[in-house]
């Protein structure tokens, strides 16, 4: 059995420290984080990474799927399904870019009835502001 490798070169990877019980002489892959380009940059150096979206929406049961689109001052997520409380989301989402420096930080959580998908069918989750 062959195991199957998707990655893009703007993967961000974490590596384990160990050998391989199986005797492979390849590092291990401790996870794959996150695409670096999903990072968010927002004016005065701060970076926001895709996690702290992902820990206030992974939160909410009645979110399917999302999007989060990157803003000048915020993001806006689209979501798909039916949010337990859209204001609620957003009030935690702009503590969260609140508590990583985002200054005055805003944010609009809307339900949606789709995602816009790339030309690949796929949903990309996290689209920065092009720059």
């Amino acid at each position: 059995m062959l195991p199957l490798l998707r990655y893009e070169i703007t993967d961000q990877v974490a590596f384990l420290d160990q050998a391989c019980p199986c005797g492979s002489a390849h590092q291990l892959v401790a996870d794959v984080e996150g695409r670096l380009d999903d990072v968010f940059s927002f004016a005065g150096g701060v970076v926001v990474h895709p996690h702290v979206f992902r820990s206030v929406l992974g939160r909410d049961a009645g979110i399917v799927e999302f999007q989060v689109l990157q803003t000048p001052t915020g993001a806006e997520v689209l979501a798909l399904g039916t949010p337990d409380d859209p204001a609620a989301a957003g009030r935690a989402h702009v503590a969260e870019l609140a508590q990583v420096g985002g200054a005055s930080p805003s944010l609009q959580v809307r339900a949606v009835g789709h995602l816009p998908c790339q030309q690949t069918g796929k949903v990309r989750r996290f689209r920065p502001l092009a720059g």
